[in-house]
This record gives structure tokens, C-alpha cells and sequence, in this order.
């Protein structure tokens, strides 16, 4: 049962973070998270930048996004994830922070790895 627990608190955080806060009955961490994301996503500009991207406009999306924003982004997205995991009865897994924290430290690898190469 709680395996099943842990599962759905996940997914919902992959949905939107907070929301598996929510279905912990977390409410206070869980509406921090969605204005938190709300915040990150108007701040950084990704509305702006999926109109462009749609048309193929691709330099245009790539322009009107704010990249020292989106940094927070995968931040959010697993802390909350491993935040709803560990209230939903993961604190009793060992070790089950490490696909968090190595998921987040390879993000911002990648993404300083494309900009540095002025990929992205």
C-alpha cells in the first residue's frame, strides 16, 4: 500500500509540483510549490517561448527565454517530488535521495555544458 502511495505522490509532482504535497495533506509546503512554479514560469518566460517554438521559430524561443530562471526549474520539480516521497512514508527507504539529487546535479551539468558551448 504504500509503495502505491509513494508512486502517486510522485507522479502528481511530475504533473505539477505541489500537488503531491496536497494529496500528503501538506497543504502550506504544497501551495508554496505551485506559486513557487508559478513564479519560476513567469519569471523565466517559457509561455512566451512555446507560441515560437510551435512555428519552428526556434531563435525567437530561444530569446525570449530567461535561462538563469528555468535553472530553478528541475530544483523545484525534484525537491518537491522527493519532498511528497518522503511524506508519503519514503523516509524509511535508505538511500532514496540519491536519483533525486543526481537527476538535479545532471541537469544543471547539461544545461552549463550546452550554454558554455553556446548550444542552446
Amino acid at each position: 500500500m504504500a509503495l502505491e502511495k509513494r508512486s502517486e505522490v510522485i507522479f502528481w509532482c511530475i504533473a505539477f509540483p505541489g500537488f503531491g504535497q496536497l494529496i500528503n495533506k501538506k497543504y502550506i509546503k504544497g501551495i508554496f510549490f505551485i506559486i513557487l512554479e508559478f513564479t519560476i514560469n513567469v519569471q523565466a518566460r517559457l509561455n512566451f517561448a512555446i507560441i515560437p517554438s510551435f512555428y519552428g521559430k526556434s531563435e525567437l524561443a530561444n530569446a525570449s527565454v530567461n535561462y538563469q530562471w528555468i535553472m530553478f526549474y528541475p530544483c523545484i520539480y525534484l525537491f518537491s517530488m522527493y519532498d511528497a516521497y518522503r511524506d508519503a512514508g519514503g523516509d524509511k527507504v535508505h538511500y532514496a535521495f540519491i536519483p533525486f539529487v543526481t537527476s538535479a546535479y545532471f541537469w544543471n551539468c547539461w544545461y552549463y555544458f550546452f550554454r558554455k558551448c553556446h548550444i542552446i
